[in-house]
Protein backbone atom coordinates (compact mmCIF):
# COMPACT_ATOMS: atom_id res chain seq x y z
CA UNK A 1 0.00 0.00 0.00
CA UNK A 2 1.31 3.10 -1.05
CA UNK A 3 0.17 7.03 -1.44
CA UNK A 4 2.79 7.28 -4.38
CA UNK A 5 3.38 4.90 -7.46
CA UNK A 6 6.36 3.79 -8.62
CA UNK A 7 7.50 6.10 -11.65
CA UNK A 8 7.37 5.42 -15.38
CA UNK A 9 10.46 7.10 -16.83
CA UNK A 10 10.53 7.32 -21.09
CA UNK A 11 13.91 9.26 -20.92
CA UNK A 12 12.13 13.01 -21.37
CA UNK A 13 9.09 12.97 -18.75
CA UNK A 14 8.91 10.77 -15.33
CA UNK A 15 5.48 10.29 -14.36
CA UNK A 16 4.05 8.80 -11.02
CA UNK A 17 0.72 9.36 -9.11
CA UNK A 18 0.14 10.94 -6.13
CA UNK A 19 -2.86 10.33 -3.43
CA UNK A 20 -4.06 12.41 -0.83
CA UNK A 21 -4.74 9.94 1.08
CA UNK A 22 -2.74 6.60 2.27
CA UNK A 23 -6.06 4.86 3.42
CA UNK A 24 -9.84 6.03 2.64
CA UNK A 25 -13.48 5.77 4.45
CA UNK A 26 -16.66 4.56 2.92
CA UNK A 27 -17.90 7.58 1.10
CA UNK A 28 -15.25 9.65 0.97
CA UNK A 29 -13.93 11.58 -1.54
CA UNK A 30 -10.01 12.03 -2.24
CA UNK A 31 -7.50 13.65 -5.05
CA UNK A 32 -4.88 11.68 -6.95
CA UNK A 33 -3.04 13.26 -9.42
CA UNK A 34 -0.56 12.33 -12.35
CA UNK A 35 2.29 14.13 -11.88
CA UNK A 36 5.00 14.74 -15.00
CA UNK A 37 7.87 16.06 -14.36
CA UNK A 38 9.75 17.10 -17.75
CA UNK A 39 13.41 17.53 -18.84
CA UNK A 40 14.16 20.93 -19.46
CA UNK A 41 13.21 22.40 -22.26
CA UNK A 42 10.50 19.73 -23.28
CA UNK A 43 6.60 20.44 -22.57
CA UNK A 44 3.01 18.54 -23.07
CA UNK A 45 0.18 20.48 -23.71
CA UNK A 46 -2.92 21.40 -22.27
CA UNK A 47 -6.62 20.09 -22.92
CA UNK A 48 -6.62 22.78 -25.40
CA UNK A 49 -3.45 22.59 -27.34
CA UNK A 50 -3.28 25.62 -29.01
CA UNK A 51 -2.32 25.19 -33.05
CA UNK A 52 -0.98 21.53 -32.50
CA UNK A 53 0.21 19.34 -30.37
CA UNK A 54 -2.55 16.73 -28.20
CA UNK A 55 -3.45 17.39 -24.85
CA UNK A 56 -2.64 14.97 -21.80
CA UNK A 57 -4.84 12.13 -21.57
CA UNK A 58 -5.54 9.71 -18.50
CA UNK A 59 -8.04 6.55 -18.85
CA UNK A 60 -8.61 5.06 -15.75
CA UNK A 61 -9.06 1.37 -14.58
CA UNK A 62 -11.21 1.70 -11.47
CA UNK A 63 -12.42 -1.27 -9.08
CA UNK A 64 -16.50 -0.73 -9.15
CA UNK A 65 -16.57 0.90 -5.38
CA UNK A 66 -14.76 4.23 -6.82
CA UNK A 67 -16.14 6.40 -9.28
CA UNK A 68 -13.22 9.46 -11.01
CA UNK A 69 -14.22 13.16 -11.91
CA UNK A 70 -12.42 15.19 -14.49
CA UNK A 71 -8.73 16.10 -14.60
CA UNK A 72 -8.25 19.59 -12.93
CA UNK A 73 -6.02 21.68 -15.77
CA UNK A 74 -3.57 23.08 -14.36
CA UNK A 75 -3.10 26.80 -15.97
CA UNK A 76 -0.90 26.58 -19.22
CA UNK A 77 1.58 28.89 -20.42
CA UNK A 78 1.61 30.08 -23.96
CA UNK A 79 4.09 27.98 -26.22
CA UNK A 80 5.78 29.94 -29.55
CA UNK A 81 6.95 27.58 -32.29
CA UNK A 82 7.40 29.85 -35.14
CA UNK A 83 4.16 31.04 -36.22
CA UNK A 84 1.94 29.14 -34.12
CA UNK A 85 1.09 28.98 -30.87
CA UNK A 86 0.78 26.31 -28.38
CA UNK A 87 -0.56 25.83 -24.86
CA UNK A 88 0.83 23.97 -22.13
CA UNK A 89 3.50 22.70 -19.72
CA UNK A 90 6.99 22.49 -18.53
CA UNK A 91 8.45 21.72 -15.36
CA UNK A 92 6.27 19.49 -12.98
CA UNK A 93 2.85 20.04 -12.99
CA UNK A 94 0.21 18.02 -11.21
CA UNK A 95 -3.30 16.62 -13.08
CA UNK A 96 -5.60 16.38 -9.98
CA UNK A 97 -8.81 14.47 -10.05
CA UNK A 98 -11.03 13.67 -7.89
CA UNK A 99 -12.23 10.52 -7.13
CA UNK A 100 -15.11 9.07 -4.16
CA UNK A 101 -15.46 5.90 -2.68
CA UNK A 102 -18.57 4.01 -2.81
CA UNK A 103 -20.87 3.91 1.10
CA UNK A 104 -20.70 0.16 1.00
CA UNK A 105 -17.16 -0.75 0.11
CA UNK A 106 -15.44 -2.79 2.38
CA UNK A 107 -13.67 -1.85 5.23
CA UNK A 108 -10.00 -3.74 5.09
CA UNK A 109 -10.67 -4.13 1.41
CA UNK A 110 -8.33 -2.61 -0.93
CA UNK A 111 -8.31 -0.02 -3.67
CA UNK A 112 -6.05 -0.91 -6.99
CA UNK A 113 -6.29 2.68 -9.15
CA UNK A 114 -4.61 2.08 -12.64
CA UNK A 115 -4.26 5.31 -14.82
CA UNK A 116 -2.87 4.55 -18.45
CA UNK A 117 -1.27 8.49 -19.44
CA UNK A 118 -0.65 9.40 -22.68
CA UNK A 119 1.17 12.32 -23.45
CA UNK A 120 2.69 14.01 -26.19
CA UNK A 121 5.99 15.67 -24.97
CA UNK A 122 7.94 18.19 -27.56
CA UNK A 123 11.06 19.78 -27.49
CA UNK A 124 12.78 19.96 -31.51
CA UNK A 125 10.41 17.40 -32.17
CA UNK A 126 7.99 15.44 -30.80
CA UNK A 127 7.41 12.24 -29.38
CA UNK A 128 4.34 10.19 -28.32
CA UNK A 129 4.69 8.31 -24.80
CA UNK A 130 2.57 6.47 -22.39
CA UNK A 131 2.63 4.40 -19.55
CA UNK A 132 0.56 2.59 -16.98
CA UNK A 133 1.58 3.88 -13.55
CA UNK A 134 -0.49 2.29 -9.87
CA UNK A 135 -1.96 2.73 -6.51
CA UNK A 136 -3.49 0.49 -3.92
CA UNK A 137 -4.96 1.90 -1.17
CA UNK A 138 -6.63 0.35 1.66
CA UNK A 139 -10.05 0.95 3.16
CA UNK A 140 -10.40 2.08 6.37
CA UNK A 141 -12.52 3.03 9.13
CA UNK A 142 -10.64 6.58 9.05
CA UNK A 143 -9.07 7.58 6.55
CA UNK A 144 -5.91 9.02 6.76
CA UNK A 145 -3.92 12.27 5.05
CA UNK A 146 -0.22 12.07 3.29
CA UNK A 147 -0.04 15.44 4.42
CA UNK A 148 3.45 16.46 2.21
CA UNK A 149 1.08 15.06 -1.22
CA UNK A 150 -2.50 16.61 0.39
CA UNK A 151 -0.32 20.03 0.33
CA UNK A 152 1.01 19.58 -2.99
CA UNK A 153 -2.59 18.70 -5.02
CA UNK A 154 -4.19 21.48 -2.93
CA UNK A 155 -1.36 23.85 -4.02
CA UNK A 156 -2.40 22.73 -7.48
CA UNK A 157 -5.74 22.96 -7.09
CA UNK A 158 -5.79 26.45 -5.96
CA UNK A 159 -3.74 28.15 -8.73
CA UNK A 160 -6.18 25.95 -11.80
CA UNK A 161 -7.61 28.39 -13.54
CA UNK A 162 -11.68 28.55 -12.39
CA UNK A 163 -14.91 28.77 -15.01
CA UNK A 164 -17.00 32.35 -13.83
CA UNK A 165 -20.46 32.59 -14.81
CA UNK A 166 -20.98 35.34 -16.68
CA UNK A 167 -24.05 36.92 -18.10
CA UNK A 168 -23.46 39.29 -20.58
CA UNK A 169 -24.26 40.30 -24.08
CA UNK A 170 -22.95 41.98 -27.05
CA UNK A 171 -24.49 44.93 -28.33
CA UNK A 172 -23.87 46.84 -31.57
CA UNK A 173 -24.87 50.44 -31.93
CA UNK A 174 -24.16 52.79 -34.49
CA UNK A 175 -21.20 50.32 -35.35
CA UNK A 176 -19.65 50.40 -31.85
CA UNK A 177 -19.84 46.86 -30.11
CA UNK A 178 -20.16 46.76 -26.29
CA UNK A 179 -20.92 44.63 -23.48
CA UNK A 180 -23.73 44.54 -21.85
Amino acid sequence: LASTSLSVDTGRVEASLLSSHYRVAPGQSFQIALKTELDEQWHTYWRNPGDSGEPVQISWVLPETVSAGEIVWPLPAPIPTGPIINYGFEGAPLFPVQFTVADDAAIGSVIEVTAEVYYLVCKDICIPESGVLRLVLQVAETSEINDGNAAAIAEALDAAPRAIDVNAAMQETDGQLSIQ
